[in-house]
């Protein structure tokens, strides 16, 4: 019997070994991919980590995972969802009870609330970053980008937002000390370079010309060139201001001639360069390399909308994969401790199923022709203005049921997972409105009807609102493209929904009608009725006008007596 329990330790030992191995090389696949500017590669990575690490036990792997995600968001300028991540990651450094954890979590929080402009709980955050005073030896796992002088650096930026000079270069000077008491190279000409931009705002040429100089020889000497490159940038701006045009040209055909040599330098750091040296070549007057320099500026910048464009969609579909892996791991705990599970259960099951559609349809439609291109993306908007915000909701209340369980709140738990459920059943209520109107088994407008009329009878017969529908004959060989099918379906559930919720009506009439080469949907209430002048800041009917001219139909919302009459005119084939 020892025996058999010392295998069965020793196997289960080896396997935990093993996990913990293969989590290692993931990490550092997605460092290196990062550290290229291939996100959408790093998340790939992540992704798989996510599928082993769990958040129902806090751990070193699931710190690291959130803050490697959250750079990923910092990086794509996704700043809402960063700070959601940063969060989370604060939450875990605490539970943790780790300084250094604690200090790398306050400080992309700060970085996401600098991106955000709330600029005192970013200046709150990076100070209690620096209040821990951390001290080397660092261990591997701790990142570069949250080093001490990382947090003075970010702080001193913030105060040069907000225009308050001195402190930043206050700010900058530790900075600077604790890079050069660290020996950290690249930050130290990093924090040389940020003292330079704030003695330039101040403006104090000299300091800026000094502090610029040093920047340039310590990213000489560290072999990081794209700071070299800003370094060039800015001994040019100090040589324009003082009009000395011949230096400042020769500064900016140095850092040229970097570029030529490093052609995959970062692109932030390019774009800084470039916008420097555009309006000195303007003041010197060498509209030669002016025109050149801002050809360099569109090459660079489109290349990075269409890298970035690419992966922020992988980086988006995989954050809503993950956030919902994470949900349905909370949502289970709750479920295992208060026999919770049927509503939330469904709910899991219901979202993963259709996210799965809804991912299999955007994929489908990539590859179709480029006339598809702005239909696919307008899908894709629509699926994210539907869901995200839901999300958001029931990833809180969830949290918040949880904490009310373990607090034995039963009762506030109960009332939160009410609210879950509710917003679970709008959500896939909505997503599966969606779904149907992009499916393209459902190109007929008899079937769009059969929707409409099955719809608003579900929804009006609890009101005791009765419906009618009149229906022309040649409705039945019309076809509709995915776009006008999916507009029309989403104009008229709009529609409907203000009749039933808003007009105390007692019967909604729908009416199609073929009208040569076009087709007319009417839908009008007997209810109260309103004035569509009156009406046209509010949301709901802007939506209704901005989905007709996205189809090139005509809409008309008319007062009746009693009631409203909303009336839908487009092209058909």
């Amino acid at each position: 019997m020892i025996l058999i329990l010392m295998l069965v330790f020793t196997a289960a030992l080896r396997a935990q070994q093993a996990d913990s191995l293969l989590l290692s090389n993931y990490f550092a696949k997605a460092d290196e991919f990062m550290n290229a500017d291939r996100y959408d590669s790093a998340q790939y990575y992540l992704n798989k980590i996510y599928k082993k690490v769990t958040y129902r036990q806090p751990s070193l792997f699931s710190y690291l995972l959130t803050s490697r995600q959250a750079e990923i968001y910092y990086y794509n300028n996704l700043p809402e969802l960063g700070a959601q991540e940063a969060a989370r990651g604060v939450g875990i450094a605490r539970y943790l009870n780790d300084d250094i954890l604690k200090g790398d979590a306050y400080n992309f929080a700060g970085l996401f609330h600098l991106l955000l402009k709330n600029h005192n709980a970013a200046i709150s955050s990076f100070k209690k970053s620096i209040s821990l005073k951390l001290s080397p030896p660092y261990p591997e796992h701790y990142l570069e980008l949250s080093k001490p002088y990382h947090f003075y650096g970010n702080l001193a930026e913030v105060y040069e937002m907000i225009g308050k000079i001195d402190s930043a270069i206050y700010y900058n000077r530790l900075s600077i000390k604790e890079a050069l008491k660290r020996h950290t190279p690249r930050g130290l000409s990093t924090s040389y370079l940020n003292m330079a931009n704030a003695f330039l705002k101040k403006p104090s040429t000299d300091s800026a010309l000094r502090y610029y100089t040093l920047c340039r020889d310590a990213a000489m000497n560290s072999g990081d060139f794209d700071v070299e490159l800003c370094a060039y940038g800015g001994l040019a701006a100090c040589a324009s201001g003082r009009k000395k045009y011949q230096e400042a040209e020769r500064h900016l055909k140095t850092g040229f001639d970097l570029i030529r040599k490093y052609p995959h330098v970062n692109s932030y750091y390019a774009l800084i360069f470039l916008e420097t040296a555009i309006p000195i070549y303007q003041t010197s007057g060498n509209f030669k390399m002016q025109a050149e320099a801002l050809d360099l500026k569109t090459k660079v910048q489109l290349a990075t909308h269409n890298m970035k464009d690419a992966q922020i969609k992988t980086i988006l579909s995989a954050g809503l994969s993950n956030e919902s892996r994470i949900l349905n791991l909370e949502v289970n705990k709750v479920r295992q401790q208060k026999d919770l599970a049927t509503t939330k259960l469904y709910f899991i099951t219901a979202l993963v199923l259709l996210m799965a559609l809804a991912f299999a349809a955007y994929f489908f439609y990539s590859r179709q022709r480029l006339r598809l291109l702005g239909i696919r993306n307008k899908i894709s908007q629509d699926l994210h203005d539907e869901v995200g915000a839901t999300l958001s909701g029931i990833a809180l209340y969830a949290h918040l049921a949880q904490q009310q369980s373990n607090e034995n709140q039963f009762s506030k738990a109960s009332e939160s997972l009410h609210i879950i459920n509710s917003n679970a059943k709008e959500m896939v209520k909505k997503l599966s409105d969606i779904v149907w109107a992009v499916n393209p088994a459902n190109d007929s407008f008899e079937q769009l009807m059969n929707r409409l009329e099955e719809y608003a009878m579900e929804t009006g017969l609890p009101k005791g609102i009765v419906t009618r529908v009149v229906r022309d004959e040649q409705l039945q060989s019309i076809r509709l493209s995915m776009e006008v099918r999916k507009n029309i379906y989403l104009i008229c559930i709009e529609a409907l929904n203000n009749a039933i919720k808003y007009s105390i009506c007692q019967t909604i009439q729908i009416e199609a009608r073929v009208m040569g080469s076009s087709l007319s949907i009417l839908i009008a209430d007997d209810g109260k009725g309103f004035d569509p002048e009156t009406a046209k800041k509010g949301n709901g009917l802007n939506n209704l006008r901005s989905r007709a001219a996205e189809i090139g139909a005509e809409l008309k919302i008319l007062p009746a007596r009693p009631g409203t009459r909303i009336e839908l005119i487009c092209k058909v084939a």
